[in-house]
């Protein structure tokens, strides 16, 4: 049986995500469907921030002999700038959102254009 949560929120609070959930992608949401969603993204969202962390961190870790011939250590941040620019081309601006909001709740500042990595 589902489980009801009450959730205080101010009217501020209230009003910005019901806007959201307005604008929901393909088509408006109620609130708590929205929500119950963007929680679950969330957690979702985490795992992958974590799994990429734990990618990341193990080719950063490499020895330069570990490598095949055709994958230098100088191919890493290539290969990440790939990964990026893929996952914004096929990223819906909430999407994006999204990702920069779980980024900031792990107190991970999310890259802007003009900043340098």
């Amino acid at each position: 049986m589902a489980k009801v949560i009450p959730i205080r929120f101010s009217d501020e609070e209230h009003a910005r995500y019901e806007a959201m959930a307005a604008e929901a992608f393909p088509k408006p949401l109620p609130l708590s469907t929205y929500l119950k969603r963007r929680l679950a993204a969330g957690d979702n969202m985490a795992d992958a921030i974590r799994v990429l962390g734990y990618a990341v961190d193990d080719l950063s870790r490499r020895k330069p002999d570990q490598y095949r011939d055709d994958a230098a250590p100088a191919d890493t941040s290539r290969i990440l700038l790939e990964i990026l620019l893929l996952l914004r081309a096929v990223a819906n601006p909430q999407h994006v959102r999204s990702v920069q909001s779980e980024l900031q709740r792990l107190g991970i500042g999310a890259w802007q254009a003009g900043e340098s990595a």
